[in-house]
C-alpha cells in the first residue's frame, strides 16, 4: 500500500451505500483529507489497488456483499497497520462490534456519526498507521545495521588477521635471513610496529562490534585479582621494557564475581595506555583495595595527565583528547570506552583521578566474590 507524503493530505476510502451520508462524510472530511467514494463492495479491491488510500471507512450494510466479509477479504491482503479500517455502523450491539474487530477493523464508530468524533478517530488510526510504518522501518534498519556489523567483525576478525599474522611470520623470516642487516631493520622495525597497529585497530574494531550487538557472553566466576594481574603484565613486559618503564606491582588481594577473560582484557587495556602515556625511564604502579561489595584497582601512571577541560569526555567513543603518547605509539581513542562498557557489563565502575602532583591514576571496580 502506497501512502500520502507529508505535503499531500491523506486519502480516505469511503465506502458506504447511502448517497446522503456519504456525500456528508466528504464534506466533513474535505477540509483535513481527500476522499473517493464507493457505494457498493464489489470494486473495493480493485480501487485500492489503483489509488495510495491511507484509511478506509467502511459500512457493513452493503447491497451484493456483507462488510465483514469484503472486510477479511481486504485483510487477507493488506495489514491493519498497513491500511486503518474503520466500521461505520447503525448496528451498536456488543457481539457486532467484537466481529468487526475479529475480522480486522482497527476501530468501530455506531451511526448517528458526529463529525468530531470521526474527525477525531481518524487522525488517531493515521498516527497509529504511521508510528506502526515507522517503526517497522526503523527495526528493519537495526537489522540491516547488525547483519553489517556482523559480517564486518567476521572481515575483521579472520579475514585481516590471518593476513597480519602471515606477514610477521615474514618479518620473522626476513629478519634472520637478512642476519640482522643494518639497512634491512630498521625497515623491519617499521614493518612490525605498523602491524602492531593494524592488530590493535582491528582488536578494537571486533571488540566494538560486540558491544553494540551485545553479542558479548559473560563467563563469571570466582578469581583472584593478582592472577589477571599477574597474567595481563607478561604480555606487555617488552612493551615496558622498551621504553625502560619498571611496572610497580603493589598489594592486589581480594577474590572477585568477574569474567577472566574479559576483565584481563580491561586490565590489559589500562595497563597499554599507562605505558604508552608515560614517559621512558618512568614508573606505572599497579595495586588494589577490597570493600564488601567491590575490589577497587588502580593503575597509575606518570604521563602529563588529562586537562580538566576534557576529562569528561575521557570514556567517550572517539573520545578526542589532547595528551598524546611519549613514545609515537598508536591510539584507536576506543580503548577506555571498552574499558568502561566491559566493566559495566560485569556489574562494576570506572573512573580516573589527576593527583596534583601529576599523573593519572585510572580505577576499575569489580564485583566481590561473596563466600
Amino acid at each position: 500500500m502506497t501512502h500520502t507524503t507529508d505535503d499531500k493530505k491523506p486519502l480516505i476510502f469511503i465506502v458506504e451505500d447511502d448517497k446522503i451520508l456519504s456525500i456528508l462524510l466528504q464534506e466533513i472530511l474535505s477540509k483535513q483529507y481527500q476522499s473517493i467514494l464507493s457505494t457498493n463492495g464489489n470494486n473495493v479491491l480493485e480501487i485500492l489497488t489503483k489509488h495510495p488510500v491511507d484509511l478506509l471507512l467502511l459500512d457493513i450494510q452493503l447491497p451484493e456483499t456483507h462488510g465483514f466479509t469484503l472486510l477479511e477479504r481486504i485483510r487477507a491482503k493488506y495489514k491493519p497497520e498497513d491500511l486503518p479500517i474503520i466500521i461505520i455502523s447503525a448496528y451498536d450491539d456488543a457481539e457486532t462490534i467484537v466481529h468487526g474487530f475479529e475480522a480486522g477493523a482497527n476501530d468501530y464508530i455506531v451511526k448517528p456519526v458526529k463529525n468530531s468524533v470521526i474527525l477525531a478517530r481518524i487522525e488517531t488510526q493515521l498516527k497509529l498507521s504511521r508510528l506502526q510504518r515507522e517503526h517497522k522501518q526503523y527495526i528493519a534498519f537495526l537489522e540491516d545495521n547488525e547483519t553489517l556489523r556482523q559480517q564486518l567483525s567476521k572481515i575483521a576478525s579472520h579475514d585481516l588477521k590471518n593476513p597480519l599474522n602471515n606477514l610477521r611470520l615474514v618479518a620473522e623470516l626476513l629478519s634472520e635471513e637478512t642476519n640482522n642487516h643494518p639497512r634491512i631493520q630498521p625497515l623491519l622495525k617499521t614493518m612490525n610496529a605498523s602491524l602492531d597497529m593494524m592488530d590493535d585497530i582491528v582488536a578494537s574494531f571486533v571488540d566494538v562490534v560486540e558491544i553494540q550487538t551485545r553479542n558479548i557472553t559473560l563467563n563469571l566466576q570466582a578469581i583472584e585479582i593478582h592472577i589477571i594481574i599477574m597474567n595481563t603484565l607478561m604480555q606487555y613486559e617488552l612493551t615496558a621494557e622498551h621504553k625502560n618503564i619498571n611496572v610497580k606491582i603493589g598489594s592486589t588481594d581480594g577474590v572477585v564475581h568477574v569474567d577472566e577473560a574479559r576483565t584481563a582484557q580491561i586490565v590489559g587495556n589500562l595497563l597499554s595506555n599507562a605505558i604508552k602515556y608515560s614517559p621512558r625511564d618512568s614508573v606505572v604502579k599497579i595495586f588494589s583495595e577490597s570493600k564488601d561489595s567491590y575490589v577497587r584497582l588502580y593503575i597509575a601512571d606518570a604521563g602529563k595527565g588529562v586537562p580538566k577541560a576534557e576529562r569528561h569526555r575521557l570514556f567517550e567513543e572517539f573520545a578526542d583528547i589532547s595528551t598524546r603518547p611519549t613514545d609515537g605509539e598508536n591510539s584507536t581513542g576506543l580503548g577506555l570506552w571498552i574499558v568502561r562498557h566491559l566493566t559495566e557489563l560485569q556489574g562494576g565502575n570506572v573512573g580516573a583521578d589527576f593527583p596534583d602532583t601529576g599523573g593519572s591514576v585510572f580505577w576499575v571496580e569489580f564485583p566481590a566474590y561473596k563466600h
